[in-house]
C-alpha cells in the first residue's frame, strides 16, 4: 500500500449494474412479478432517486451505465426563490419508458411538509372517489409541479412515444411520486385531461405505475369504501410498489405506531447521559443525580398520552401503503413481498404490519444505523449506481493493527480469503447490514504492509457499537504486540468516533483508511 494515498480495492464482482466504487450495494434487485418492471429499470429508478439530491440541472445526472441509455429531458427546479423551498422534479426517457423523479427531504421546508398530514381531497381526483385522502404536503408539491407543467410534460411523452410513465422517488420524493400516480390514474378516468386524451389519441396501451424508495404512506381512507373507490384503490396498488430497508421506521408513518414507539423507546433508551451533560456544557457530576433516559421516556409518554395528541394519532390510523412493500432484510437478501391494502387483506398472506421493531444494543448507534437504513436503498448506493462518494448511506472504513470484540459477536463461520483485495470483497460481503464489522486475522509472522499479499482468516461481528471504547478495541501498544496482524472494517454508523475524530491515513498504521 502506498503511503499518503486511499487504497482502492474491488468491493465485489459485480455487473456493469453495479460499478466498482465505495459503498454497499443491495445484490438481488426485485423482479418484474413484484415491482411492474424488469431489475434494470428498478435500478434506473433507484438511480434517478438518489442522484437527484445531489444535482441542480440536468447535466449534473450520470445515468447511462452499460446496456442503460437515459436521459433528462426535463429537469425543474421552481425558479429563483421557490428552489430552496421545492423539491426538484426530473423527467428521464429511457426507450418508450419515461421516468418522474422527486428529490426527498433536504431543506425545513421539505420536513414541514413531511408533517403536515392533513388528509385533503383534490379536484385531480374528485370525480373518481371523494373518499380518498391524501396527505396535504405530498399532495401541494405535486398539484404544483402538474399545474406548471403536465402539458409540457404530455408534449415530451409525444416527442419521445412514451407509452410507460413511471413515478418514483425516495423518502418524500416517493411519497410524492405515489400521489402523482393516483392523480394521473384518475385524470386517465377523465376524458377531457390531457392525459386522458394522449392515452385515446397517441398511445392506447399506455400506463402509469409507482416504483418508490423507502417512502412514507400517503393515503388516507376509512373502511368500508363504496365499491367504486374499492375498485380504484386497487388499480391504483396494482401499479405500485415501495421498496424499503430492514428497520427503517419512515415506511411506517403514520399508522404503525407500535413499531414507532418501540423504535423510540430503543433509540431513548441507548441514549449516553453523561455525553447529553457534556454537549449541554454542564458539569458530569450532576449526571450522576439525573437519569437522562427516564426524563426523556416520561416526557415522551407525556406527550403519546396528552389528550392534544390523541386527535393526530386517530387520523394516522388511517394512512396505509397501496400496492406491495418490497422489504430487504439486509444487502443480500431475497426481497419480500408484504402488503398494507385493508380493503384488499387476502391479496397477500404477508402483512405489512407483521414485521416487528427488534430490539438493538443499547450500545450500537441506533439513529445512525436508522439514517442507513432509510438512505441504503438509493445512496447505499443500495440498488442505485453512481452515487458520488460524499453522498454515500453506505462507507466502508478500516483501521490497521486494530481488532474490536475479540471472542464475542461473531456470526457465521471463519471466512478465508487470499490477499488484501480477496479480503475486502469478502468483508463487504460479509457485512451485509450497517451495524456489521469484520476483524482480519493473519498469520503471526505476517506483520506490516507485507501481510497485505498473504493469505488470512475474517471474522465477521454483528451489533457493532457505535464507540470504539463500548467495542473494547484493541491496539498495538508497548504492552500489546498482538494486534500488529489484524485489522478492522467497518461499515457507516459502527465506530463513529473512530471516523469523526481520526485523520484519514497518510501512513496505513496511523488512522482510518476510507475504501473504494
Amino acid at each position: 500500500m502506498t503511503q499518503g494515498t486511499k487504497r482502492k480495492a474491488d468491493a465485489l464482482d459485480e455487473s456493469v449494474l453495479e460499478p466498482h466504487t465505495n459503498g454497499f450495494y443491495i445484490k438481488i434487485a426485485p423482479d418484474k412479478s413484484m415491482t411492474g418492471v424488469d431489475g434494470t429499470m428498478t435500478r434506473l429508478c433507484a438511480s434517478v432517486a438518489g442522484q437527484i439530491y445531489n444535482s441542480s440541472k440536468a447535466e449534473d445526472f450520470n445515468l447511462s451505465i452499460g446496456d442503460i441509455e437515459a436521459d433528462v429531458v426535463h429537469f425543474e427546479d421552481h425558479g429563483t426563490p421557490y428552489e430552496g423551498v421545492t423539491p426538484n422534479m426530473a423527467a428521464v426517457v429511457r426507450g418508450s419508458t419515461m421516468i418522474l423523479g422527486w428529490q426527498g427531504s433536504t431543506t425545513i421546508s421539505d420536513f414541514i411538509a413531511d408533517f403536515n398530514m392533513v388528509p385533503i381531497v383534490s379536484s385531480r381526483w374528485s370525480k373518481v372517489s371523494k373518499e380518498i385522502k391524501v396527505h396535504a404536503g405530498f399532495a401541494a408539491n405535486v398539484d404544483n409541479d402538474f399545474a406548471l407543467l403536465d402539458s409540457e410534460l404530455v408534449k415530451k411523452m409525444e416527442e419521445h412515444k412514451i407509452t410507460e410513465l413511471i413515478m418514483t422517488g425516495h423518502s418524500l420524493g416517493g411519497a410524492i411520486a405515489q400521489v402523482a400516480q393516483l392523480c394521473v390514474q384518475a385524470a386517465l378516468h377523465d376524458k377531457t385531461s390531457v392525459w386522458s386524451q394522449y392515452k385515446e389519441n397517441l398511445a392506447p396501451t399506455f400506463s402509469v405505475r409507482t416504483v418508490a424508495f423507502s417512502a412514507p404512506m400517503s393515503i388516507s381512507t376509512v373502511a368500508p369504501t363504496s365499491p367504486k373507490t374499492t375498485d380504484f384503490l386497487k388499480e391504483v396498488a396494482a401499479k405500485s410498489c415501495n421498496i424499503i430497508y430492514h428497520l427503517d421506521v419512515i415506511p411506517r408513518a403514520f399508522s404503525q405506531l407500535k413499531f414507532i414507539d418501540d423504535a423510540l423507546k430503543n433509540v431513548i433508551e441507548g441514549i449516553d447521559g453523561s455525553d447529553v451533560f457534556k454537549k449541554l456544557n454542564l458539569p458530569q457530576f450532576a449526571s450522576m443525580f439525573v437519569n437522562v433516559q427516564e426524563a426523556i421516556l416520561d416526557q415522551y409518554k407525556g406527550v403519546k398520552e396528552s389528550k392534544a395528541t390523541k386527535p393526530i394519532i386517530d387520523v394516522a390510523k388511517t394512512f396505509n401503503h397501496y400496492g406491495n412493500v418490497i422489504h430487504y432484510e439486509n444487502d443480500a437478501a431475497q426481497p419480500v413481498i408484504y402488503r398494507d391494502f385493508n380493503h384488499d387483506e387476502a391479496s397477500c398472506d404477508k402483512k405489512f404490519s407483521d414485521l416487528k421493531w427488534v430490539p438493538q444494543d443499547e450500545r450500537m448507534d441506533h439513529i445512525g444505523n436508522l439514517t442507513h437504513d432509510h438512505n441504503n436503498t438509493v445512496r447505499g448506493p443500495g440498488l442505485g449506481y453512481n452515487i458520488p462518494d460524499d453522498k454515500l448511506a453506505g462507507k466502508c472504513y478500516m483501521m490497521d493493527e486494530f481488532e474490536i470484540l475479540k471472542g464475542q459477536h461473531d456470526i457465521g463461520s471463519p471466512i478465508p480469503f487470499t490477499d488484501f483485495n480477496d479480503c475486502v470483497k469478502k468483508a463487504k460481503e460479509g457485512m451485509h447490514t450497517a451495524a456489521y464489522a469484520a476483524v482480519a486475522v493473519w498469520d503471526k509472522n505476517n506483520t506490516g504492509e507485507e501481510k497485505f499479499n498473504k493469505p488470512g482468516t475474517l471474522y465477521i461481528k454483528k451489533c457493532v457499537p457505535g464507540k470504539s471504547e463500548d467495542a473494547k478495541s484493541i491496539g498495538v501498544s508497548f504492552w500489546n504486540k498482538g494486534s500488529k496482524n489484524k485489522a478492522t472494517f467497518w461499515r457507516t454508523a459502527c465506530l463513529d468516533d473512530w471516523v469523526k475524530d481520526r485523520e484519514s491515513s497518510a501512513n496505513i498504521h496511523d488512522g482510518v483508511v476510507e475504501l473504494k
